[in-house]
């Protein structure tokens, strides 16, 4: 019986015709660099983490195992940049083994969508002058991965409709945060904005430090927890979801 259940995976997997892109190893880590034009929007598709910085010029660089960093797909159109990852499949393979780093020159306005379930994190601060962050539903995928930044600007753009936790350190004049449905989270105890505008669905918590004023609405199980007490209030709680003034 015991041998019989160590054989048994072995016989489905290669008993269903199993492409070899489930089965090949990773291979030993290496990088690759692609040609970059302008861009100032990031599409992530599946399995691709993203590392964003800021720098003198645009560049472009993937890391992953020799036998798989091929699969990664890099394309700039019309100021748009997309990141897919081309495998079949991962059955022999961890997730998350595949990894961008992206630099870009300070700019007017940057948006990441991210469709991936993979880490988007910062290397250093981000400065753009308005820097949006996605994770929605709304281009062929599900909004899912977590962020990890650090900025420093005029305006932060968060929205969200699934799973993300958004990790989020810095300070900014004005954040705009949007949580559609489901359990979104923003992590941002350490994150200071002048004014914050809230649209909270999400059944997870806003975690916020507003510095003048704090405005929008509760619509759900989820809690706005924030850091002070601005001197400008003006939420309104829709259902049991509340703003708590927290230490």
């Amino acid at each position: 019986m015991k041998r019989l259940l160590l054989f048994l995976p072995l016989l489905l997997l290669f008993g269903c015709n199993v492409s070899e892109d489930c089965v090949k190893s990773s291979g030993s880590m290496r990088t690759k660099d692609f040609a970059a034009t302008p861009f100032n929007k990031v599409y992530v598709y599946p399995n691709i983490s993203l590392v964003i910085k800021m720098g003198d010029d645009y560049s472009i660089t993937a890391k992953a195992g020799s036998n798989i960093i091929d699969d990664i797909s890099v394309e700039i159109k019309n100021g748009s940049l997309e990141l897919r990852d081309n495998s079949g499949c991962n059955l022999s393979r961890q997730y998350g083994n595949k990894t961008v780093y992206i630099t870009t020159p300070h700019l007017p306005e940057f948006e990441i969508y991210s469709n991936t379930g993979q880490k988007i994190s910062s290397d250093g601060t981000i400065t753009h002058d308005i820097f949006r962050l996605y994770a929605m539903d709304y281009f062929g995928g599900v909004g899912t991965g977590d962020f990890t930044v650090d900025v420093n600007n005029n305006q932060l753009v968060v929205q969200s409709n699934n799973i993300s936790i958004f990790k989020v350190t810095g300070q900014t004049q004005q954040m705009l945060l949007d949580f559609y449905d489901d359990l979104s989270r923003f992590e941002g105890a350490d994150f200071l904005a002048n004014d914050i505008k809230i649209f909270q669905r999400s059944a997870n918590d806003m975690i916020i430090h507003p510095v003048q004023s704090l405005s929008g609405d509760i619509y759900s199980t989820g809690n706005v927890l924030c850091k002070t007490h601005p001197a400008e209030v003006n939420v309104v709680k829709h259902y049991i979801g509340r703003l708590i003034y927290v230490e």
